[in-house]
């Protein structure tokens, strides 16, 4: 996936980035990317934490977020970025929604 297609999201705990992307195989992923003193002390070094939506769960979050239209990729990371300011954000709505998605931890991003 290019950079083109990546979406930061505007907040987040200090010393953090998020991010949303569809990937070439059409999930959706939100990520946040920790570089702070926190995940340095707790971790030794920067980690990952990502939720990875099904591409076939991708409509359901595309029309639960308000989407009109065709639920395109770039849609629904818009739709994304402009509804949640953080992975945390976007966490907690996935599980309040009931929508499954796949968690991932990478303790040395």
């Amino acid at each position: 996936m290019s950079d083109a297609g990546r979406v930061r999201l505007r907040g987040g705990p200090e010393g953090s980035a998020s991010w949303a992307y569809a990937t070439e195989a059409g999930d959706l992923v939100v990520e946040c990317y920790d570089y702070g003193a926190e995940a340095e002390a707790h971790f030794g070094n920067d980690v990952a934490f990502l939720v990875t939506v099904a591409s076939g769960d991708k409509a359901r979050v595309f029309a639960r977020l308000g989407g009109e239209g065709t639920p395109t990729d770039a849609a629904l990371v818009a739709l994304v970025a402009a509804h949640f300011a953080s992975y945390f954000e976007a966490r907690r709505w996935l599980d309040d929604e009931g929508i499954p998605y796949r968690h991932d931890f990478d303790s040395w991003a």
